[in-house]
């Protein structure tokens, strides 16, 4: 079973459980929720910024100037 994101990142579910322990061990339960919440929050404001800005892009005039010819 692969996670995928994006087709970026290919992990494991063991690698993936791997990270979440050492991020527990690493953090503390209390430190690693707080972590978790915060990646999460900019996380959704980069999904936001990109979606505003495929937006953008999409309404943007397409003017082709005939550079002189």
């Amino acid at each position: 079973m692969w996670l995928v994101v994006k087709d970026m990142f290919r992990i494991g579910l063991s690698e993936f459980i791997l990270v979440v322990l050492l991020a527990i061990i690493l953090f503390g339960a209390s430190g690693f929720s707080e972590s978790a919440r915060l990646l999460g929050r900019i996380v959704g404001q980069l999904k936001r910024i990109v979606q505003d800005i495929r937006a953008q892009m999409l309404e943007a005039p397409t003017d082709n100037y005939d550079c002189g010819r």
